[in-house]
């Protein structure tokens, strides 16, 4: 399960989970998702993801979404 693993990530890193960004693009990135604070998928997830994201890319997976949501932090912490 997902969630318990993103859980368990932000616990071995000292990372809040309602600090962090999720980014996933499958039915069973929505536990992690809902964990997090900020959710993303990329232009081409499962609809059911794509209704639940605070953040739809303008880019497919595999097509620039990473780098599209990376740029986007970077200039957010200027």
């Amino acid at each position: 399960e997902k969630g318990d693993r993103f859980l368990a990530l932000c616990a071995a890193i000292g990372a809040d989970p309602a600090r962090t960004v999720y980014m996933g693009d499958d039915e069973n990135d929505l536990p992690p998702m809902r964990l997090a604070g900020w959710s993303v998928c990329p232009a081409d997830a499962h609809p059911a993801v794509r209704a639940e994201a605070r953040m739809v890319t303008a880019a497919a997976g595999g097509r620039g979404a990473f780098r599209e949501l990376a740029d986007l932090i970077r200039e957010a912490l200027g």
